[in-house]
């Protein structure tokens, strides 16, 4: 995975398929490991073997730095755009495992699990099985061994948890590394639930979390995390954290780090077990995410390792999958879901193009990155299940049979308000509601998911030709004196005896600005507080059902 925020110009220069995301293996023999170095004068570079590949980065020369869990070992591969040569450039040629300091070969690791570079060519190696993070020296030339010393930790194979300089501090199986541009090195400490901060001196601090596992957004210590594992910079100053979560309990979530504030904040993923797409807080779920990589386009990518094998994409607040089938292994390579990985671990983003750790296959995948962005805006659409055409003692049913996922939906009933029955209301999918004025109706329908909105209008669509009880002329039975008025009128109700009658005042828009029981045969309603126009008088009870215009000047 990429480890350093660097805006990446070069990407320019470089081809990326704009068509689709497909995935090829870049280096390696699916299913074979080994301790082959693999130099090409005698062994191809697509031969030659990877022992586990647990992650990896590229450094300003392109060169691609990859760490072997399985191997014990530090692999170069020489030019990434077109890879020829592999060397062992430290660690056991024989994949022994080991916590030796030393040259080259002479050193040994126990199964290092992430790795950056940083501005000048050193390698950091978090040494999980050692529970000390490792430094590298620069790379000089293919004939000259780097020097492997122990960074901060304290090498061996018991965990522990301790802020401190150099050996001084405790890590337990740490993780994912990310470097900032000042040189800081950030670490997922795995079964620590924690993210850790060294600076260049080797100075040890915890950022966030603490040992307890959990799933709670806060600040510093106050966050909780359940054994992280990937990390990625969203830009200089949000680290991306893959909170990998319990096996087959849930907890795994993408989570957000304000590496100055130390704001804990989650953006995808419910914390419950799954291969959901969809939103990323109220859909999306996750089951095994292991590593993270952000594109140029601040695009952010996902391995799901373990049985899950894809890559998935949050763009803005949605997830999709990217790539792979969710739940079917396998080495194939192929555009989209026809490709197939068995337990990805690691990502990076570089020049144009996604490189994969494919951890199970033992080898190198690389994969374009298409121009334009996979997704599915929702099309509304709605029908009436039962009329489209009564009184007011009628209920109304509404479906939306929109097609694509809703997330979130209003319905919109005009130019009057509407009684909504048993128990729905302006989300529900189905919808039922009881008209209470003669007149026709416009419905509209909104719906929204994670990749836009759509709106439907139906004009007129439902009329209400009568109210369902003897009617009177309005003229006859309500009467409103004078109209136009400045604001305070009368309204009789010429002598008819209606107990439950409310007079109602609404704007044109169908909003109620006034409501009050009739309890005498001339009511005095006062608008002098509210603006000049046209208002809807309905009067409405058991006997009762008139609908007059008010003209306020």
């Amino acid at each position: 995975m990429r480890k350093i925020y660097i805006l990446i110009a070069t990407a320019l220069l470089f081809s990326i398929n704009t068509k689709a995301q497909t995935v090829s293996k870049l280096y390696g023999t699916a299913g074979y490991h080994g301790t082959i170095i693999g130099n090409v004068a005698t062994l191809p570079s697509n031969n030659a073997a990877l022992y586990g590949p647990a992650n990896i980065v590229i450094d300003k020369n392109t060169r691609a730095w990859i760490v072997e869990s399985l191997g014990n070992r530090l692999r170069m591969l020489e030019y990434i755009n077109t890879p020829t040569t592999v060397y062992n450039r430290a660690g056991s040629p024989q994949s022994l495992s080991g916590s030796s300091d030393g040259t080259g070969v002479n050193a040994s690791f126990s199964s290092p699990a992430g790795v950056v570079v940083d501005s000048i060519g050193n390698i950091y190696v978090s040494d999980a099985g050692n529970n000390c993070i490792r430094k590298v020296a620069a790379y000089i030339n293919a004939g000259t061994s780097q020097l492997v010393s122990t960074f901060a930790g304290t090498k061996g194979f018991t965990g522990g948890f301790a802020d401190g300089i150099g050996a001084a501090a405790q890590f337990n199986n740490p993780g994912d590394l990310a470097i900032d541009s000042l040189q800081n090195i950030y670490v997922a400490d795995t079964w620590n639930n924690c993210i850790r901060k060294i600076t260049p001196s080797g100075n040890v601090t915890t950022v966030a979390g603490s040992t307890t596992q959990g799933s709670i957004d806060g600040t510093g210590a106050a966050a909780r995390f359940t054994n992280p594992m990937g990390l990625g910079w969203l830009n200089k100053t949000e680290l991306l954290i893959a909170d990998y979560g319990l096996p087959y309990t849930g907890n795994a979530k993408i989570r957000k780090l304000n590496v100055f504030t130390g704001v804990v904040t989650t953006i995808a993923g419910t914390g419950a077990l799954g291969t959901s797409d969809g939103d990323a807080l109220t859909q999306c779920s996750f089951s095994a995410p292991k590593d993270i990589a952000v594109d140029s386009n601040k695009t952010i990518y996902v391995v799901e390792g373990d049985s899950i094998n894809t890559i998935r994409k949050i763009t803005g607040n949605c997830v999709t999958t990217f790539a792979g089938t969710a739940n079917t292994n396998g080495s194939t390579d192929g555009i989209g879901s026809v490709a197939r990985f068995n337990n990805p671990t690691g990502i990076i983003y570089n020049a144009g193009y996604l490189y994969v750790t494919d951890y199970g296959n033992e080898i190198i995948r690389k994969v374009t990155i298409p121009g334009t962005p996979a997704g599915s805006t929702p099309v509304a659409t709605f029908g009436s299940t039962t009329t489209t055409a009564g009184n007011t003692t009628q209920i109304f049913t509404f479906h939306d049979s929109t097609t694509g996922p809703v997330n979130s939906r209003v319905w919109q009933f005009s130019p009057h308000n509407q009684l909504y029955k048993n128990g729905t209301d302006s989300t529900s999918q189905d919808v039922q509601v009881q008209f209470q004025i003669k007149t026709s109706y416009t419905i509209t329908l909104q719906v929204i998911n994670c990749w836009g909105t759509s709106t439907k209008v139906r004009t007129n669509y439902i009329v209400i030709t009568n109210t369902g009880i003897h009617e009177v002329d309005a003229n006859e039975q309500v009467s409103i004196f004078p109209n136009p008025s400045k604001g305070i009128f009368d309204v009789s109700l010429n002598g008819t005896e209606d107990d439950q009658a409310v007079i109602r005042i609404m704007d044109i828009h169908g909003k109620t600005i006034l409501e009050q029981k009739a309890v005498r045969n001339v009511e005095t309603i006062d608008l002098s507080n509210v603006k000049n126009g046209i208002y809807i008088l309905n009067v409405s009870g058991k006997q009762t059902s008139v609908t007059k215009k008010i003209v306020i000047e």
